[in-house]
């Protein structure tokens, strides 16, 4: 696999592109999660794109 944070990125668009499996729903979670990290993208971004988009507002546990 590649550490290419471009790849990463790309990989991680994909992801959310691809919709989620109704078999494995938390595999494709875990795969976004994973590439977005790796790729140098922060959570604070995350948290941002998904509070704009849904209202949701992440708390980190």
């Amino acid at each position: 696999m590649s550490d290419d944070p471009e790849v990463l990125r790309i990989r991680t668009t994909i992801c959310a592109l691809h919709g989620m499996d109704a078999e494995a729903p938390y595999d494709k979670l875990e795969y976004f999660l994973f590439f977005w990290e790796r790729s140098g993208l922060s959570m604070v971004e995350l948290a941002g794109a998904m509070f704009d988009t849904y209202g949701v507002v992440y708390h980190d546990a």
